[in-house]
């Protein structure tokens, strides 16, 4: 078995590539498809007199620039250079979009990339450091409808994404269905306890937003009371709460507390009604 095949076989079997490798294989693919071909290097270099300072000579040292520049590279049916395509910045907007989860090993155990870990990371430098899993890429290879490609996936897997997606498609649509219900329902039970306790309603033609704010700090302080609780006057953990939950109330225009405002609502409030801050000494 030649070690190209064996090489295929390998990526095949692999569950992620870096990026580095997904851009060389993804381009290797690209040029055999287009007809390209390996460059062939030739033997050229011929030593050229040091006093022939000719065209002959120029032209000589403008052969062996273009040998050197064609080595390694793909070329066209006409022998010109052909490009690469490029992949990578394809990918590495699928990633800034949070579209492509990327990972820092090879290791399908290892979880993917945290958005705070990929801030400021530039992924052109660091493309054989970071990986990206092969089915991340083609579901979303899939969903664009683009083809997935030949050095990396078997002639049938792009059945296996199309189904993979139509059940994500479902489960999204279903998952919506009970959102919605959910907001139905919640809808439905904030109308009922407008209904049932029309003083908390904001929307009542009669609100009394002191009235509203002496309830919800009753609950919030005294609702969870055992019968044999004590109950004793708390003024002060009353008028620390309102400050903090009702400002709209108890806090004028000028930024400054309305004590007239907190005593009246702490006065409703408040199940003593004897004084609630303890004497000082």
């Amino acid at each position: 078995m030649s070690d190209g095949l064996n090489e295929l076989l390998s990526i095949k079997n692999s569950q992620r590539l870096s990026l580095h490798d997904v851009q060389r294989y993804w381009n290797h693919e690209y040029h055999v498809n287009a007809g390209h071909k390996l460059y062939e290097s030739r033997d050229i270099f011929q030593p050229q007199p040091a006093s022939k300072n000719t065209l002959e000579n120029v032209q000589a040292v403008t052969e062996i620039m273009t040998e050197f520049n064609k080595r390694g590279s793909w070329v066209d049916q006409s022998g010109d250079k052909a490009k690469d395509q490029d992949y990578l910045d394809s990918l590495i907007g699928f990633i800034n979009k949070g579209h492509l989860p990327v990972y820092l090993a090879e290791n399908p155990s290892i979880q993917s990339c945290a958005p705070d870990d990929l801030i400021g990371v530039n992924f052109k430098k660091e493309a054989g450091k970071y990986f990206i899993d092969k089915d991340d890429l083609g579901l979303l290879l899939t969903r664009y409808s683009y083809d997935l490609p030949d050095f990396w996936y078997e002639l049938d897997e792009n059945d296996k994404y199309i189904t993979r997606l139509k059940l994500e498609d479902e489960t999204g649509i279903e998952k919506e269905k009970q959102l919605e219900a959910l907001i139905e329902e919640n809808r439905e039970l904030r109308a009922e306890l407008n209904r049932s306790r029309p003083y908390l309603n904001p929307d009542h033609k009669c609100f009394s937003p002191e009235l509203e704010a002496a309830i919800v700090v009753w609950l919030a302080k005294y609702e969870n009371v055992n019968d044999d609780e004590k109950v004793i006057a708390k003024k002060p953990a009353l008028e620390s709460w309102l400050k903090e939950n009702r400002k709209d109330v108890v806090i004028n225009d000028s930024g400054e507390v309305s004590k007239r405002a907190l005593e009246r609502i702490v006065m409703v409030a408040n199940p003593s009604k004897e004084a609630g801050r303890p004497s000082k000494k």
